[in-house]
């Protein structure tokens, strides 16, 4: 019945656009789809498990736990840059395409330290404070750029589609490099283990970024487009829950939405620690 009633949506907004239009949309969903199912074979296969690799490497317990929380709240300081990035390449799909393949790019050092079975706490913290910042920074510029791609009365039930492809690809990911890492540890290859996850993680994000590559971008920001500064995004903020609702042909420098999801953040790891 939701099926039916998806593809009833889908028709109805399809009759409504021109042939060539039809073949842009249609091809905008299946690059997106692509793109959530390569993600969440990232996030299993190779995000979930780098705590597990300090402790397998020897950095020990302190540095397993402050993987998980320190680069976190570091690549949400530096994913501030990302509004003023999206106004100097005058695109959010370029933006959003470079800092996926950066991220990718970021398990090129976690697989030399896997190889070569050695590493230093300082190095594995730099590369996930990188790899979580261009991921927190896709994210507000990503929400802005898919708006205008997905028509409205798709959206709900396009997205709620996604999310269980992108879900079920983590949870994949995750047993079957759990698997494969129980595996590796009788047979005494762990940090090799490791070196494949990684392998594996990366060219799922390259396959992320090259299906976002293939996305339209209908709306790209004009160049009379003026941004927010960071006082005026906070106090935008602070007037109410979460701040004034986004709108897609407003904000789109996405300043806004960047501070929400850097004060998030913060209550999270501040959350964390008293726990």
């Amino acid at each position: 019945m939701s099926l039916l009633i998806w593809q009833s949506k889908l028709a109805e907004v399809e009759a409504s656009l021109p042939a060539s239009a039809r073949s842009t949309l249609r091809k905008d969903l299946r690059w997106t789809i692509n793109d959530g199912a390569a993600f969440g074979l990232m996030v299993g296969l190779g995000e979930t498990y780098l705590p597990a690799f300090v402790l397998a490497i020897g950095l020990g317990e302190l540095a397993a736990g402050m993987i998980g929380s320190l680069p976190l709240f570091l690549g949400g300081v530096l994913q501030l840059i990302s509004p003023y990035a999206i106004q100097l390449l005058q695109s959010h799909k370029r933006w959003i395409v470079l800092c996926s393949v950066l991220q990718a790019l970021m398990f090129v050092p976690l697989i030399i330290a896997a190889i070569l079975g050695k590493t230093t706490l300082t190095s594995v913290m730099l590369v996930a404070s990188i790899y979580w910042a261009s991921s927190l920074a896709t994210g507000p510029a990503w929400n802005t750029w898919i708006g205008t791609i997905i028509p409205k009365p798709i959206r709900p039930r396009f997205f709620a589609s996604r999310t269980r492809i992108s879900q079920a690809c983590v949870f994949t990911g995750f047993l079957a490099a759990g698997l494969f890492l129980e595996w590796a540890n009788h047979h005494e290859k762990t940090l090799l283990a490791f070196a494949v996850l990684f392998t594996l993680s990366c060219v799922a994000r390259l396959v992320s970024s090259f299906s976002l590559a293939m996305q339209s971008e209908p709306k790209p920001i004009p160049r009379s487009t003026n941004g927010h500064s960071l006082k005026e995004a906070f106090l935008e903020t602070c007037r109410g829950p979460g701040g004034p609702s986004p709108d897609f042909s407003g904000d789109v420098s996405g300043s806004g939405a960047v501070v929400r999801t850097l004060l998030h953040s913060i209550h999270v790891q501040s959350t964390a620690a008293q726990l």
